[in-house]
């Protein structure tokens, strides 16, 4: 659970069992992005709500737009930050996962 070990870094006031539960709810929606277009909110940096369509899965993703890399940026540089293709604006976007807010139905 290295997305749980990272928001207990970014916001080590919360009990580890937060970290865990949205940790696990993330990783919810990674995956079923992988498969398919997901709606969901989470919190933007001006402290605006976002709800988006967007998803991971190449079928869904313009040839033009598809990544050449580790879209899904797993690396050490910024576990917090997750990458997505976002269907409306028809181009990439992330967040930081400690913002990320549900699924949306």
């Amino acid at each position: 659970m290295r997305s749980a070990h990272a928001l207990k870094q970014s916001q080590p006031a919360k009990p580890w069992r937060e970290h865990v539960a949205n940790a696990w709810l993330f990783e919810k929606l990674r995956n079923a992005m992988r498969n398919d277009v997901i709606r969901f909110a989470y919190v933007k940096n001006d402290g605006s709500t976002r709800e988006a369509r967007g998803t991971l899965c190449p079928k869904y993703i313009p040839v033009k737009a598809q990544p050449k890399g580790n879209y899904e940026n797993e690396g050490e540089d910024e576990p917090l930050r997750f990458n997505y293709y976002d269907i409306d604006s028809l181009w990439w976007r992330s967040f930081y996962i400690d913002a990320f807010i549900d699924i949306l139905e």
